[in-house]
């Protein structure tokens, strides 16, 4: 059978002698479910999540649309070994800590946003519903406690919407966010000096590495942030 030359979203071409192209992805990152969770926070709401160092991502549109057939062929061109994204060209293009900072408006030099498996199971965690055995926050859970929480201005509800956000936003992933995160939200004046833009890069570069060596079909973390940093240079 022929294979077909067809010019890709990204103004290249795949060589009729080339290999299968990978298969498409699938994802339950959903920037309209944030957005729209965005619309229901009260002037207050807004101000107490802007104090976090997260108000910037309140203003994010929800018109933008995943170009699935161009983050394909960008994750095709990954590179595991050094980190940008190779064209057949010889260009390259990287994602970078300026670009999450002037895109998605994080702060990203600071203390780390890291955990391992030994970390301590908290207090915080279990209110949550995690329980050690699984660490993991449904984000229909977090989705029914802000409803619960409605207009009220309160801890719990800044801890809920930046896990909320991390979980459909910022690092998407299978429905669930990891509660390990509430650890990073137990003193709220400090939410601000992690690195949370470096957070979303590290993360997305983890998923494109699991893509890439097990051509995996599900793919988490911040599409948007990928789709937006790279796409101006790809198609220039």
């Amino acid at each position: 059978m022929r294979k077909s030359t067809r010019i890709s979203a990204i103004g290249l071409s795949n060589p009729p002698e080339g290999p299968e192209p990978t298969k498409p992805f699938s994802t339950r990152f959903s920037l309209r479910s944030y957005a729209r969770r965005v619309q229901l926070l009260t002037p207050q709401q807004r101000s107490a999540v802007s104090r976090t160092g997260f108000g910037n991502l309140l203003l994010v549109p929800n018109h933008t649309l995943l170009n699935k057939v161009f983050l394909t062929e960008l994750m095709d061109a990954w590179s595991r070994e050094r980190r940008p994204f190779v064209l057949r060209s010889g260009e390259e293009i990287r994602m970078t800590l300026l670009d999450a900072a002037l895109i998605l408006g994080l702060p990203v030099a600071g203390s780390p946003v890291s955990f391992t498996e030994e970390e301590p199971f908290s207090d915080l965690e279990e209110s949550y519903g995690a329980t050690k055995a699984k660490r993991k926050v449904a984000m229909s859970f977090l989705e029914n406690r802000l409803d619960w929480i409605g207009e009220d201005v309160s801890e719990d509800f800044v801890r809920c919407f930046l896990l909320y956000t991390i979980g459909t936003f910022l690092a998407s992933n299978d429905g669930k966010v990891d509660s390990r995160f509430l650890r990073f939200f137990e003193d709220l004046d400090e939410v601000s000096g992690f690195a949370w833009g470096a957070a979303v890069v590290d993360d997305l570069c983890q998923w494109l590495d699991k893509r890439k060596e097990h051509n995996v079909r599900y793919v988490g973390g911040c599409l948007i942030f990928l789709q937006v940093s790279t796409a101006t240079i790809a198609r220039s």
